[in-house]
This record gives structure tokens, sequence and C-alpha cells, in this order.
């Protein structure tokens, strides 16, 4: 368990699944602080609705993004600086459509990438000069800061060849899994929800986005899916990507597959000229969706590089489940961890979707969309196979102040607090960023 969180005695029950055991304990006593509830003036200059992971510096920063709100009301970056009050600082550092027709992109969903000299990289799902989306990087070399485009989506003809719609989570490069800056000149890669020459552009595509001579950077899409009969390779990828220590890249689609079409966890492994796909894993893959379907979330790496993640459908309570998943091609080794609806009401949650956080001792954090006693969310932990709720949303009652629907996940820092953003609901109903102290 991890140090700091005072547990009484849980329970164990049997889930239904393989006889799968579960152990659930009572909700934890840890300290929810509401840092900033969005949209506290007119207009919402400060952004609204946020839905990404948040992620922080060396300096212990926090960089995000709203998808509404700021003075065109199509998004913001925000940063928290710390006051060393033990309190944030709250500062906009940039707002989207400030140029004419969104040409610098909207609604930007993703959390971000932050490389060595403190520059932001991110992906908006709208805007652009096609309105597929935007790549972009917020330079803030020198303490000055200026909006740099790197690419615009959806370039290449009516089917979106080059991708379009990035969702969740938008970049990532070799060393994020470990927790490594970004070093500004490696390649990003991300997924685009459509585009790709496959299935009239509807099935989405792996990309990479890389500097190319001078200052342009050069975006190439490295896999289309839909590119098998039947889409068994799958369709649809609603979140990112993470990269393993080889250079495998490893991610999900909410569709497609070779069993009832909810899904698959795919691998991407370079090669000379071309990257080849393998899929390593068919959702609902046994009777009634035991094992999960539908996945939302981007897959996360163990120390022992075994991929977590999570489905917000199937499992034995039909609402969702935690799985693991040791990669080795066809013969891949898939474990439900969890399944969630194990309490009475749903009191662990449901649909489970966002960013999951490990730390040193492999305990596992995230977030449920919905379920919890108010039915609006959830803060989790996964330790020894027992599951404790650290934090359930809207459950002091009235307006949700302390948020409500955590799309984003969770973000750990190394004393063990816990960062997140709820989509809706803090004191003026637009969203929060909060932190859960141990």
């Amino acid at each position: 368990m991890t140090p700091g969180f005072a547990l009484r005695a849980g329970t164990c029950l049997i889930t239904g699944f393989a006889g799968l055991a579960a152990c659930i304990a009572p909700t934890t006593a840890a300290t929810f602080t509401d840092l900033r509830s969005f949209c506290s003036q007119t207009g919402c200059p400060d952004g609204n609705y946020p839905t990404a992971t948040l992620v922080a510096d060396s300096a212990g920063d926090l960089f995000g993004t709203t998808a509404l709100g700021g003075t065109a009301a199509w998004g913001t970056i925000f940063e928290f600086v710390p006051n060393g009050k033990g309190g944030y600082k709250f500062k906009l550092l940039h707002s989207f459509c400030a140029q004419a027709n969104c040409a610098d992109g909207s609604d930007p969903i993703a959390g971000l990438v932050i490389d060595s000299a403190g520059n932001l990289y991110g992906t908006t799902k709208f805007g652009g000069a096609q309105n597929g989306g935007t790549a972009f990087e917020l330079v803030r070399s020198g303490g000055k800061k200026h909006f740099k485009l790197l690419h615009s989506f959806c370039a290449q003809g009516l089917a979106c060849a080059d991708g379009s719609l990035p969702m969740y989570e938008g970049l990532t490069y070799q060393g994020a899994a470990t927790g490594m800056p970004y070093d500004g000149t490696s390649p990003l890669y991300g997924t685009t929800l459509y585009g790709g020459e496959n299935n009239a552009g509807f099935s989405g595509t792996v990309y990479e986005l890389k500097p190319g001579s001078g200052k342009k950077w050069k975006e190439r899409v490295i896999y289309q899916f839909f590119a098998q009969t039947n889409c068994v390779d799958g369709s649809q990828p609603h979140n990112g990507l993470v990269v393993d220590a080889s250079g495998n890249l490893y991610g999900i689609t909410y569709g497609g597959g070779s069993s009832n079409g909810d899904g698959t966890v795919f691998e991407l492994s370079p090669g000379k000229g071309a990257w080849s796909e393998t899929v390593l894993y068919n959702f609902c893959s046994q009777a009634n969706c035991a094992d999960g379907a539908n996945p939302e979330s981007v897959l996360a790496l163990d120390a022992s590089g075994d991929l977590l993640g999570t489905a917000t459908s199937g499992g034995a309570n039909q609402e969702g489940v935690l799985y693991s998943l040791v990669p080795n091609g066809g013969s891949s080794q898939y474990s439900v961890l969890y399944n969630f609806c194990s309490q009475a009401n749903c009191a662990d949650g449901t649909s489970p979707m966002g960013r999951l956080a490990l730390n040193a001792a492999g305990d596992i954090f995230g977030t449920a969309l919905a379920g919890g006693s108010a039915n609006f969310g959830t803060i989790w932990e996964l330790s020894a196979g027992t599951l404790t709720v650290l934090h359930t949303f809207c459950s002091g009652g009235g307006n949700c102040a302390d948020g409500q629907w955590p799309v984003g996940g969770i973000m750990l820092d190394t004393s063990q607090n816990l960062f997140g953003t709820a989509s809706e609901g803090g004191s003026y109903g637009y969203g929060a960023v909060f932190e859960l102290t141990p």
C-alpha cells in the first residue's frame, strides 16, 4: 500500500471473471483540494471544460489545457506555479483560435508534452487550415513565449490521408514512459480518430511528427487502420500511444478487431522504411464481453514492460475493467485486474477511461468517469489486488464544487500527491483542477 494512506480492513469479493478475487477497501481519508474552478469570470477567459491529464516540469509547475473558454472561447493552455506557501498561482499561457478561422487550432482536449527547455507540445481536435485539428508547440525559451503551428491535419484530400481529429493524450515520445523530458528533436507520435485512405477516411491513423530541415516539422502517417479485411486490425483509436525502450508503439482502438468489433490492443514495430502492426488482444473475446470492451484510455507501461489499461464497458458487471497485458505478439497474456461496479450501487466507479499513474511500488492510480456514491466519478487506487476509493466526486452534494466526470486521469508526483482535472463541476460548473494529498 502506498505510504501515507491509512486504510481500514477491506473485503474480498469473487467478481465472476475466471474466479478472480477482487479485494475492495473502504474509501480512505485523503485531503482533496480544489486548486482552481474554471470560468471564474464572465465569458470564461481562463478556460472551461478541462479534459486532459496534467504534466509537470522539474520545478513542479503544472501545465494543462481546457477544451473551451479563453479569449476566443475555443480552448486554452494554462500553468500552475507553486507559490511557496503550499498553493499555486494560475497563469493563462495561450488562448486558441487567436488566428482567423482558428488556423492555430481549437478544442485542445489532449494533454501536453514538455521538453527539457520548457517548451510545450500538443494537439487540438479541431481547427487548422482544414478544421481537422492541429499539432503545435508553445515556445517558452528565454522567458518569452510564442505559438508555433507544426501541422494542420486533413491536408491531403477529402479522405484526410494524413489523419483527422487527434483525440485524447495527443503526443508522446520514446522515454516518456520512464519520465524523461522530451529532447525537442526526436520523433513525436500520435493517433487520429479519423482519416487515412481506408474505409473512406473513417478508421484513423498513427502518425510520426519530427523536425525537418530548417524550422519546419514533417508529419508522416506510419499506419492506417482498416488495412485488413473486416477491420481485424482495429479502427478508430480514441487515445494516444506509449513507446517502449526499443521504440515499439502500443495503443488501443475503440472498434474493430476479430471478435465483435469491440476494440483491440495493438503494437507497431519499426522496420526498414515501414512499420508492421500486430494485434495483441481483441476485446470481447469472452462470453458477455467478460474481458472488457471498447477501450478508451491510453496504455501505461509498468517496470516489467507489461501494459496496463482500462476498457469503458464489458467485464463481469458490464461497467468496465482494469487490465494488464504481457505483450508477446499473438501469444500475449491478458488478465483482468479489476471489474468496476463490484461494490453496491457502483460506489467504486464505472466507465474508467483516464490516464493511469503508477508508483515505484507498482500501485495503480486512476479515475472512473461515472459511478461513486453520487454517480459523478471516482479516484481510485489498486494495490496488491485491493481497490480503494480515494475520492468520490460530488459527494458533498449541492453544485459539485469538487468537480464531476474526471475524463483526464491522474498525474502522480514524487511525494505521492495526485493531480487531475474534472471536466465539469467546480464552484462555477465548468470544471476544476484538483490535488489529492495522502
